[in-house]
């Protein structure tokens, strides 16, 4: 794709209809737009190591404390993992090696589904990245098998009827890493590439996209994109990403009229050394959990929390590998369902 200068890139990402971007329902769980405020909502942590089961872990928005323990969920084994809330349950997609993303739902009560591959046809193929986000009552799923070219997508119905195939959403030189999340009502949705570089894109609420830019020509270079997450904020879409050259977390947030608030150090994690990481709008706040390679042979998951102030919570300690994992672990995702009370 051609490189976009700044200003270029900011009208493509305004191109996305109004409509889309106001006045539309919040849809059944819309922490992008939640009025509740953070005590109403839980953090929903999931994590895995290396092909080995999915572990499961709630921090409360009420008091911040966490479920005593990881744990399992039964039936999945995953290298990536991403997960959402919809209908008060957490929806949990998962992917392994040569097999088809697979799906799963933790209920309000605290039960699981089982674990079933997703039925869409013509699912990439090898290990997928996987993105997950909510809208309308619609679970949105991207998936692009570690480098290669193409970006697919697939949903799932109120009803759990999944679309008869995925579709190709965008090509690339060659997906590392991606991410989604909703806007208000539009679907924001990034890719990391082979070339270290970063794009973004909108899906309005009527499926048709924006086109993808280049974030860093709009929101500053931090010396070759790595991993990428994002959050959404009411209009605001919160980027985070790892640089390739200097490591670390780098924060920039494309505000509701377009502009960019630059890339700048995230300096909660400054002293870690993340290998991988997730963020997500709870309740007002985001969440962002890391898993720290800081320690030789000891990955740790570790978190912060962006109040609603701007302000970052010091450093957190959800586990390290001796804690209900049964390796090192190597995905995390988060996600927030409002309380059931």
């Amino acid at each position: 794709m051609a490189s976009l200068d700044r200003r270029t890139f900011t009208r493509s990402l305004l191109a996305v209809p109004a409509a889309a971007l106001a006045g539309a329902s919040l849809g059944a769980l819309a922490p992008a737009a939640a009025s509740a405020a953070p005590a109403d909502w839980d953090a929903q942590y999931v994590a895995g190591a290396g092909g080995q089961p999915l572990q499961h872990r709630t921090r409360s928005g009420a008091d911040g404390k966490w479920t005593p323990s990881w744990n399992p969920v039964d039936g999945a084994h995953a290298y990536n993992v991403s997960c959402v809330g919809m209908f008060n349950g957490l929806n949990v997609v998962a992917a392994n090696i040569n097999e088809a993303p697979s799906h799963v739902i933790r209920a309000a009560d605290g039960t699981w589904s089982d674990f079933t591959p997703i039925p869409s046809t013509s699912a990439p193929a090898g290990t997928p990245n996987i993105a997950v986000t909510a809208r309308s009552n619609t679970l949105h799923v991207f998936a692009a098998t570690y480098g290669t070219a193409t970006l697919y997508s697939t949903t799932r119905d109120k009803d759990g009827n999944w679309s008869p195939r995925w579709s190709a959403v965008k090509s690339f030189t060659g997906v590392t890493n991606l991410a989604t999340t909703r806007v208000d009502s539009a679907i924001a949705t990034a890719v990391t590439t082979d070339e270290d570089k970063l794009h973004l894109s909108f899906q309005a609420s009527d499926g048709t996209w924006g086109g993808w830019g280049n974030v860093g020509n709009a929101a500053g270079e931090i010396g070759g994109f790595y991993n990428v997450a994002l959050a959404g904020v009411g209009g605001q879409l919160h980027v985070f990403a790892l640089s390739q050259t200097r490591g670390g977390i780098f924060h920039a947030i494309r505000r509701a009229d377009g502009s960019w608030r630059q890339f700048t150090t995230l300096s909660v994690f400054t002293d870690k050394r993340p290998s991988r990481f997730c963020a997500a709008n709870v309740g007002g706040e985001i969440h962002v959990g890391i898993i720290d390679t800081t320690a030789s042979n000891n990955q740790v998951i570790r978190y912060s929390v962006r109040r609603t102030d701007g302000s970052w919570l010091p450093i957190g300690t959800t586990s390290g590998s001796s804690s209900g994992f049964a390796g090192q672990p190597g995905t995390v995702a988060v996600g927030a369902t409002e309380r059931v009370l």
